[in-house]
């Protein structure tokens, strides 16, 4: 058992990082079951892309106001696993509430809009709290790259898993009963931090105001973390605009009439980014010191990617497309993120918290933005139309920045 142990990648070894793994697995998985149900449920009821895209924006909008104040403060404050188990509670109410209303006949889209704005409150303080527990977890920190990367390979993987049983859990359980499973899924993660063995670390004080201006003062003298959330904005843009508008891609392209048709489809689609995702966020596992060099290329091969899954109505090709640009668009999307991460426990480890929060700030506004422009533009000149201008985007952008570095390569600046 011990020589299994010893090759699984360096995080996974320890006891506290495997129980983490296992309940964010499941809590993950209920949740993007949750959102990919939601999201067909919406078309259903509208038959609106711009609706289905608002909706998800709703989810993530209180993050941009909230992380980087309320999330990343508290998490700098209190102890995390303490900040964790009541969010897992809210969570749980949020989706008993969606069964209820579908249950009792009285969801509305409003209703639907109330409910993702209180999940996207309980969101900017999970983000955040949840990474500050990687940290945590972990025995040393030269494990932190190893776990941020296993992160994102779970992640992805409840990417896949989530989304493609929503189709058959609808037939199972009916559309009431996937928001019950979210919420039981929410009881992994508390019972895996109950079990869980953490040191009593004592955190800092202060003001919240005076913490929120120096936490905004240290991000704005950093250089290397506006860059990278720059450049984290613009990939994550691109990504999340593919993924909003396809439960319309499944109605639109592929001809799904049902709910529990689109669902499947859906769930199709989205699990194969989610399986690409996984597997991108592999190999960047293994890659450290080439990690930086393979941005530009991914974000150009994941953006040529898009603009063929655009281009056919044949399903197996799109979804060797879509797997393909989910690989590339992770392996760009998580290196940014870590390095962030690594440059701030390098600098600062106190800061971590408030950094995390504008980190997740650019994040939720990523999904916001990417929500509200996909569904609106997609209602305009269709899904299709839609995902061929991200991927052409992508392709310029990821092309700029790859010029960019070629030019400093080549052109050194001079040691003074």
């Amino acid at each position: 058992m011990n020589k299994l142990i010893q090759k699984l990648p360096p995080a996974l070894q320890g006891r506290n990082y495997q129980l983490y793994f296992l309940g964010q697995f499941a809590s993950s998985a209920g949740g993007y079951l949750q959102s990919a149900v939601l999201g067909v449920l919406v078309d259903h009821l509208t038959h609106s892309a711009a609706m289905v895209g608002r909706v998800a924006m709703c989810t993530v909008l209180p993050g941009f106001f909230l992380s980087p104040t309320l999330g990343g403060i508290i998490v700098d404050q209190k102890k995390t696993r303490n900040i964790l188990y009541w969010v897992q509670f809210l969570g749980m109410v949020q989706a008993i509430g969606l069964s209820y209303l579908y249950l009792s006949g009285k969801m509305t889209v409003d209703k639907i809009f109330a409910l993702s704005l209180f999940l996207g409150v309980v969101n900017s303080v999970d983000g955040p709290a949840r990474h500050v527990l990687i940290l945590e977890v972990i025995r040393k920190i030269e494990e932190l790259g190893s776990a941020k990367a296993l992160n994102g390979v779970l992640v992805n993987f409840s990417q896949v898993v989530g989304p493609a049983l929503s189709g058959v859990l609808i037939l199972l359980v009916g559309v009431a009963g996937t928001f019950v499973l979210n919420a039981l899924s929410f009881l992994a993660m508390i019972i895996a931090m109950m079990a869980m063995k953490l040191p009593d670390k004592k955190k800092g004080g202060g003001h919240p105001v005076k913490m929120f201006l120096v936490g905004v003062r240290y991000v704005l003298s950093e250089k290397t973390i506006l860059k990278g959330f720059l450049l984290m904005g613009a990939v994550g843009f691109f990504g999340f605009s593919a993924r909003i508008v396809m439960p319309v891609v499944a109605r639109e392209v592929y001809g799904a009439t049902t709910t529990v048709a689109q669902a499947a489809i859906t769930g199709y689609l989205l699990g194969t980014i989610a399986l690409g995702s996984m597997v991108g966020g592999i190999v960047l596992s293994k890659l450290d010191s080439t990690m930086k060099r393979l941005t530009a290329p991914s974000i150009i091969v994941s953006g040529i990617a898009l603009t063929a899954f655009s281009a056919t109505k044949s399903l197996p090709w799109g979804v060797v497309f879509l797997f393909i640009g989910g690989a590339c668009y992770a392996m760009s999307f998580q290196a940014i993120r870590i390095a962030i991460n690594q440059h701030v426990q390098n600098k600062r480890q106190e800061m971590l918290g408030r950094v995390l929060g504008f980190e997740f700030m650019v994040f939720f506004t990523i999904i916001a933005l990417s929500s509200f422009a996909a569904g609106t533009f997609a209602d305009y000149v269709g899904s299709a139309q839609s995902i061929r201008v991200t991927g052409e985007l992508a392709t310029l952008t990821g092309t700029l920045l790859f010029l960019k570095e070629l030019n400093v390569s080549l052109n050194p600046v001079p040691a003074t």
